[in-house]
C-alpha cells in the first residue's frame, strides 16, 4: 500500500525563534513541552471536545515513532484466523432484520462525543452533526434521509463487496505505555459506527436482563459499582479453606473466535446479524502508516458492537462456574468459594475459554485469601491454584482491589495515595494552562468525575484523614489558579454546590457519604443477585449502618424519599444546605446578601461556560480572580484610595457603586447587545438605542424588535445592573436574593409605562452579584426556549444564561481594577514627567524623563543650579570642578552625601514634602536617594 506525503507548511509559531511582528526582535522560543499541551487543550476545548482535554493531561501514554519493531507489535496484537474456523451460513431471508427510522438516526448522531474521531475517509461524527442541524434547512432534513436510507442498508447486510475493505476496515495509531508494551488504537469507519449505534440502542436494555448476574459488563447501569459492593462484601465473609480469584485474559477482544461470537449473535440477537456477518466474516484491513495490518480474528477495536458482543460470547462459559461467588465485568472475571470448589472451575474455564480463542494470563492474575489464614492453609491453597494458573500474584490487604475500587481498609490506604500523586500531576499540568480553562477542567473533570467512581464503590467516608489529603492539593490548586486568598468564611462557601453558592469544588470528607448511601440504594438489587442468599443480610445490614451515618451527620434528618435514595444529590443536598445555613447564622449584613445572592441558579451560570476565546466565554486571570473574590467574599484587593476620592474597600464593594465606575457603561452594551443577539438567533431582528420611541424627553428604551413579539405588540426592553452591596439596597438583599433587581424592574415599568401601550415592555434587571429579578428571569428563559426551537438544543437557555452572566462578571472586574490605575497612572505620571522635588528633568528620547534621576543631573535637579552657589551650604562644602566621567560623578556625589549626612545626621530623615523643609534637609536626602542611583548603575540621559 502506497500512502502520499501530507504537505506541511511551516507556519511562524512552530518555528523555534519567533520575530516580534511589530519591533523585529526576536523573541525567546516558547517552551516547548508546555506551549504544546496548551495549544492542544485549548484546541480541545474550543471544540468541545472536554474529554480529549483531560485525556491530553492525564495520559503518560506517548505516540510511538512508525518502524518496524511497532509494525511487528502491532500485527501481534492481531492474531491470524485459527485454521479450524467454522462459520456460520450466511444470513437468509428467515434471519430477522433491524430497520430503524429518522429519528432513531438523528437521536445517534447527536449523542456521537464532539471529540471523536475520523475514520479512513476523514469524516468525523462532529461533520454530521453540523450538517444536520436546524439550521441546514431542508438540505439538513434529505441528509437524515438519506443517512437512514445508508444504515438501513448497512444493517441489512448490503454493503458492496467492492467498499467493504474501506467501509468495515479503519485507521491504526500506536501508543507506547509507560511500563513498555504498545497500545493499538482503531478508528473505524462513522457511517458503520452510526449504524451500530443506532442498531445497539433498543436491545441494551434486553442485552443487560439476558447477561445478568454474571455479566455485569454491558447493560447494566452501575454493574462497576455493584461488582466492587458485592466482592467486598464476600471478601468479609470469606471463611477457612476459601479464596477469591481475579481472572485476566489475555488480548481477550483481538483474540476471540468469530466463527464462536457470530454463533452466539445469530441464535440470541438475530438483528444484529447480517452487520455483524458482513464485518467478521472475512478479515478486515487496519491501515498503519504505510503498513497494512490485518484484523482476521476477534472484535476490532472501536467497534460499538464489541462489549456487547464479547460478553455474549463468553456468557455461556462464565454461567459455567460452579463457585457461589461468580461475577463478571467484560473479561475481568472474579470467582469466589471454597478452595477445591474452584480449582474444579478453573480446570474447566481453562479449557472452556481456549475453545473460544481466549487464554488465562496467568502473571496478571490475582489470588485474595481469609484474612489471618494459617501460614501452611494458605500455602497449600497457594499450591493448588498455582498447579492451574502457574505465576497468579497473592495479594496481601493492601493491595486488595476489585476493578480499581479498594476492598479492604488497607488497600483504600493504597488507592488514594496513587489518586494522589495523579491528581498532583495533571494539577501541575493544569498551571500550563490559563487560568480559566484550567479551573474549567478542575471543577468539571479532574477533581470529583475522577474520584467519584471509588467515593460510591467504598466506605471512604470512615476514612476521613485519607480524604482530608486530596482535599488539600485541591484547596492549594484552587488558590494557586485563582489567586485568591481563601481561608474561614471564603474556603467553607469556595466548597458548596453552586446552587448553595459555591464554585462547586466539593470536599471528599463532605461527598464521600452521600456518595457511597446512594451506591448502595441504587445497585442494592445487583448485589443481592451477585451474592449467595446467605450473604443478603449482610448487604441490608451495610446499607442501614450507612444510613444511620448519614442521619447522625444530617443532625437526625429524615431519609429521601424513597425514589429520591437513588440519587447522589438528595443525599447530598441535605448536608451541603446545612452548611451553607450555617454560614448564613454567622455573616453580617453583607455577607449575608453575598450568601443569598449568589445561591440563585443565573448568579453561577458562569462557572458552568466552557472557556472558549471564539465564543467570548474565556475570562482572562485578573477578571477570573476578581468574580471568584467577589462570589465568595474574599479580599480583591488592599484598601486604596479611588478616583472619586473614597477610599475603595479591600472587598470591592465600593467600586461596583462609585460614579466613576468603568465597567458600567460596558457592561450595559455587552447586556443589550447579548439580548439583541439572542432574539436574532431566535429570528426576530431587533434594534438598539432605536429612534422615535423615546417617552417625550429623549429618554428611549435600549431597544426594540422590528417584528412582533407577542400578542401582536414588538418588544421593548431596558436593562440595568444595580449593586447588591449599596447601602441603598443590602438590607433588603440581606432578607431575600434578587430584591434590588425586583425593585429596579418596577422602576423601569414605571419609567417607560407611556410605551406599554404601543410596545411590550420588559425590564432586565441584574445585580452585580448576578442575581435577576422574577420578570427577568421569565423574558430569558421564554427566550431561550424560542432559541431552543429553531436550533433543537435544549441547553440554548442555559447558554443565554451563561452569556448574561458573563458579562456582569466582567463588568464588576472593570469597575474594580480601574479603581486603582488613578493612582497607579497618576504616579507614573509623575515619574514620566520628571516631577522631583518641584523640577522638571528633560529626556533626549521624549523630552521627559522616565528612569530615576542619575548622578549628573544633580545641577538641573536642585534648586540651585549649583549647591556651591547656595549660601546655606557653601560654608560646608569645599570648593570642586564639575565631574567630567562617570567615576568622578560618583566618587563627588559619594563625597557630597558624605559630608551634608556628618553635619545633619538626621536629615536624610526628613521628609522634602513636608511644610517649609530645611534646605540642607532637602539636600542631604536628594544626594542620599542619588548615591543609592549612583551606585546601582544609573546613568544619566545625555550622558
Amino acid at each position: 500500500m502506497t500512502s502520499t506525503p501530507l504537505i506541511h507548511v511551516q507556519s511562524s509559531v512552530e518555528t523555534n525563534r519567533v520575530k516580534n511582528p511589530v519591533h523585529g526582535k526576536r523573541q525567546r522560543p516558547e517552551h516547548n513541552e508546555d506551549g504544546r499541551l496548551q495549544r492542544s487543550v485549548a484546541a480541545k476545548i474550543e471544540d468541545g471536545d472536554v474529554r480529549g482535554a483531560i485525556r491530553l493531561l492525564a495520559s503518560k501514554d506517548q505516540l510511538a515513532q512508525s518502524s518496524q519493531e511497532i509494525i511487528d507489535s502491532l500485527q501481534l496484537k492481531h492474531p491470524p484466523s485459527p485454521d479450524d474456523l467454522a462459520l456460520p451460513a450466511a444470513p437468509d431471508e428467515s434471519i430477522q432484520l433491524c430497520q430503524v427510522t429518522e429519528p432513531e438516526v438523528a437521536a445517534s448522531i447527536a449523542s456521537f462525543d464532539t471529540g471523536s474521531s475520523a475514520g479512513l475517509d476523514g469524516l468525523r461524527p462532529a461533520h454530521l452533526k453540523d450538517l444536520t442541524t436546524r439550521s441546514t434547512g431542508e438540505a439538513g432534513v434529505r441528509l437524515i434521509s438519506a443517512l437512514t436510507a445508508l444504515v438501513n442498508l448497512v444493517l441489512s447486510g448490503d454493503v458492496p463487496a467492492s467498499a467493504r475493505d474501506a467501509f468495515f476496515g479503519g485507521a491504526l495509531t500506536a501508543l507506547r505505555k509507560p511500563g513498555g508494551g504498545v497500545r493499538p488504537i482503531a478508528v473505524g469507519n462513522t457511517y458503520r459506527r452510526l449504524a451500530t449505534k443506532v442498531a445497539l440502542k433498543p436491545i441494551s436494555a434486553e442485552l443487560g436482563d439476558l447477561l445478568r448476574p454474571v455479566q455485569l459488563g454491558y447493560g447494566t447501569t452501575g454493574g462497576c459499582e455493584a461488582a466492587a459492593h458485592a466482592t467486598r462484601r464476600f471478601n468479609d465473609e470469606l471463611g477457612e479453606g476459601s479464596a477469591i480469584i481475579k481472572i485476566d485474559m489475555r488480548n481477550a477482544f483481538n483474540s476471540i473466535r468469530r466463527d464462536h461470537f457470530l454463533h452466539q449473535v445469530r441464535e440470541r440477537v438475530p438483528s444484529l446479524f447480517h452487520l455483524l456477518w458482513q464485518a467478521y466474516s472475512a478479515p478486515t484491513p487496519l491501515f498503519y502508516e504505510t503498513a497494512t495490518i490485518t484484523s482476521a480474528t476477534g472484535l476490532q477495536q472501536g467497534d460499538p458492537c464489541g462489549p456487547a458482543v464479547f460478553a455474549l460470547a463468553i456468557d455461556q462459559v462464565a454461567r459455567g462456574v460452579t463457585a457461589p461467588f461468580n461475577c463478571w465485568y467484560l473479561d475481568d472475571g472474579t470467582i469466589g468459594g471454597q478452595v477445591s470448589t474452584i480449582c474444579l472451575d478453573l480446570q474447566k474455564l481453562i479449557p472452556a475459554m481456549a475453545s473460544i480463542g481466549l487464554s488465562i494470563n496467568a502473571r496478571k492474575c490475582e489470588i485474595i485469601l481469609p484474612d489471618g489464614s494459617a501460614d501452611e492453609e494458605a500455602m497449600q491453597a497457594v499450591r493448588r491454584i498455582h498447579e492451574l494458573i502457574p505465576g497468579a500474584a497473592v495479594l496481601g490487604a493492601s493491595e486488595q482491589t476489585i476493578l480499581g475500587a479498594p476492598i479492604t481498609e488497607a488497600a483504600a490506604d493504597t488507592v488514594m495515595e496513587e489518586k494522589q500523586g495523579e491528581l498532583k500531576h495533571m494539577v501541575e499540568r493544569l498551571h500550563h494552562l490559563d487560568a480559566h480553562t484550567a479551573l474549567f477542567l478542575l471543577r468539571n473533570c479532574i477533581w470529583l468525575p475522577k474520584l467519584q467512581y471509588l467515593l460510591r464503590a467504598s466506605p471512604l467516608y470512615r476514612q476521613a484523614s485519607l480524604l482530608s489529603q486530596l482535599d488539600a492539593v485541591m484547596q492549594s490548586a484552587l488558590t494557586s489558579i485563582s489567586n485568591v486568598k481563601l481561608t474561614g468564611a471564603s474556603w467553607e462557601q469556595a466548597v458548596l454546590p453552586t446552587r448553595y453558592g459555591g464554585l462547586g469544588l466539593r470536599l471528599l470528607v463532605d461527598v464521600a457519604l452521600p456518595s457511597y448511601v446512594s451506591s448502595l440504594h441504587a445497585c442494592h438489587g445487583i448485589i443481592y443477585s451477585c451474592l449467595p442468599d446467605s450473604m443478603t443480610a449482610c448487604v441490608t445490614e451495610e446499607r442501614e449502618k450507612a444510613v444511620n451515618d448519614w442521619q447522625e451527620a444530617a443532625g437526625g434528618e429524615n431519609v429521601p424519599e424513597r425514589d429520591e435514595q437513588l440519587k447522589q444529590k438528595a443525599w447530598d443536598a441535605v448536608l451541603a444546605k446545612q452548611q451553607q445555613e450555617k454560614l448564613l447564622s454567622e455573616a453580617n449584613q453583607y455577607d449575608r446578601a453575598r450568601l443569598l445572592s449568589t445561591a440563585a441558579p443565573e448568579s453561577g451560570a458562569w462557572l458552568h461556560a466552557a472557556p472558549s476565546a471564539n465564543l467570548g466565554t474565556l475570562l482572562d486571570r485578573e477578571t477570573l480572580r476578581v468574580a471568584i473574590a467577589l462570589r465568595l467574599g474574599a479580599d480583591v484587593c488592599r484598601p486604596h484610595r479611588c478616583r472619586c476620592g473614597s477610599i475603595a474597600d479591600s472587598k470591592g464593594y465600593h467600586a461596583l457603586t462609585c460614579k466613576f465606575s468603568a465597567g458600567r457603561h460596558p457592561r450595559h452594551t455587552a447586556l443589550n447587545d447579548i439580548v439583541r443577539r439572542a432574539l436574532q438567533s431566535a429570528r426576530i431582528p431587533s434594534l438598539l438605542e432605536p429612534t422615535g420611541v423615546d417617552r417625550g424627553d429623549g429618554k428611549r428604551p435600549d431597544g426594540i424588535s422590528i417584528f412582533p413579539f407577542k400578542n401582536g405588540m414588538c418588544l421593548a426592553w431596558d436593562a440595568t445592573c444595580v449593586n447588591t452591596y449599596a447601602d441603598s439596597h443590602v438590607l433588603a438583599a440581606a432578607t431575600s436574593a434578587g430584591t434590588a433587581a425586583r425593585e429596579a424592574e418596577v422602576k423601569k415599568r414605571k419609567k417607560y409605562d407611556d410605551l406599554t401601550q404601543r410596545f411590550h415592555f420588559e425590564p432586565l434587571a441584574f445585580e452585580t452579584s448576578g442575581a435577576c429579578g422574577p420578570s427577568t428571569k421569565v423574558f430569558v428563559r421564554e427566550l431561550g426556549a424560542r432559541i431552543a426551537s429553531v436550533t433543537e438544543d435544549r441547553r440554548e437557555t442555559a447558554w443565554l444564561w451563561q452569556r448574561l452572566a458573563l458579562a456582569v462578571v466582567r463588568g464588576n472586574a472593570a469597575s474594580i481594577l480601574q479603581t486603582a490605575e488613578h493612582e497607579v497612572q497618576q504616579k507614573r505620571r509623575e515619574q514620566e514627567t520628571g516631577t522631583w522635588r518641584g523640577r522638571t528633568v528633560q529626556n533626549r528620547r521624549n523630552g521627559l524623563r522616565e528612569e530615576p534621576l542619575g548622578v549628573g543631573e544633580l545641577h538641573c535637579a536642585l534648586p540651585s543650579r549649583n549647591p556651591l552657589d547656595d549660601p546655606e551650604l557653601a560654608q560646608y562644602l569645599k570648593p570642586r570642578a564639575a565631574p567630567r566621567s562617570v567615576d568622578e560623578r560618583v566618587a563627588t556625589t559619594q563625597e557630597l552625601t558624605d559630608q551634608l549626612l556628618s553635619i545633619a545626621p538626621s536629615c536624610s530623615e526628613v521628609s522634602p514634602g513636608s511644610p517649609r523643609p530645611n534646605r540642607l534637609a532637602t539636600y542631604a536626602s536628594l544626594l542620599a536617594e542619588m548615591k543609592r542611583d549612583a551606585v546601582s548603575g544609573y546613568v544619566e540621559p545625555g550622558g
